[in-house]
């Protein structure tokens, strides 16, 4: 697998949010590493998040992550992680594709305004 540079993010919509469907492997396993990749089609657009939706038995979306930076690879893409925050409930209870890219913070009821600065702290550590 060939890598690449990380890529700084190009964000046209900052209430937008990715959802992300993981497997309760890829929790154990990989959310300590604060990334998580994506074969084949990912949107040409840019996101400051991306939400963790836990498939079987959950399926719920469980975390909610603050996205640094980006990297291609054949095929796909990494998305790096500042944090993972864990939603004290978890949302939706229906099926969902692999990437999903329509959702918005308010899906989370997430303010903007909070999410910004949350952020811009992260910036500074």
């Amino acid at each position: 697998m060939e890598r690449q540079q990380r890529i700084a993010l190009k964000v046209s919509d900052p209430e937008r949010v990715f959802v992300g469907v993981v497997n309760e492997h890829f929790l154990s396993d990989n959310l300590s590493q604060f990334w998580i990749g994506f074969n084949g089609k990912t949107s040409e657009e840019d996101a400051y998040y991306i939400a963790l939706y836990l498939g079987q038995p959950i399926s719920k979306i469980t975390h909610i992550a603050i996205v640094d930076s980006k990297e291609y690879y054949d095929g796909g893409v990494w998305y790096y992680f500042k944090t993972i925050i864990k939603l004290k409930e978890p949302i939706g209870n229906r099926y969902l594709r692999k990437y999903e890219v329509n959702w918005s913070l308010a899906d989370f009821n997430l303010k903007r305004e909070n999410m910004d600065e949350l952020r811009n702290l992260l910036n500074k550590i």
